[in-house]
């Protein structure tokens, strides 16, 4: 027996879609448009959480390293410093490092790591400037 719509496809004003590849063109670009305008949403969301976290964080300066010394724990570090960027361990050198992302003088992304031994003391700091490409 047929079935009640007359046909073999879904029943008029069923719900269901068509793959991209058997749609109308126009109803293709309809999508791919929306597609495009979706990921650049996606995108301006990034970018606005990202500035939020920068703005809500204080801003590092240089100074702001050379009130770290030898010794210190990381409680007195995050207390001068507030949270770091990054942490990674150095199982083999028994060290950790904080890592610190900010501005520099010249206006150049910087980036400040702070070396602590196994014990949980300053051991060192170490910096790098993230210069543009020529």
């Amino acid at each position: 027996m047929a079935a009640p719509h007359g046909g073999g496809g879904p029943a008029r004003g069923s719900i269901h879609r068509r793959s991209r590849e058997h749609q109308h063109p126009a109803h293709r670009a309809a999508a791919g448009a929306g597609e495009e305008a979706a990921t650049q949403a996606l995108k301006h969301l990034a970018v606005l959480l990202l500035a939020a976290a920068c703005a809500a964080a204080p801003a590092l300066h240089e100074a702001d390293f050379e009130r770290v010394s030898n010794g210190m724990s990381g409680e007195d570090v995050r207390r001068t410093l507030g949270e770091p960027t990054r942490t990674e361990a150095f199982p083999r050198q028994k060290q950790v490092a904080w890592t610190y992302a900010y501005v520099d003088l010249w206006g150049y992304f910087a980036f400040t790591s702070v070396l602590f031994d196994d014990g949980g003391r300053v051991v060192g700091t170490a910096f790098k400037r993230k210069e543009p490409e020529d």
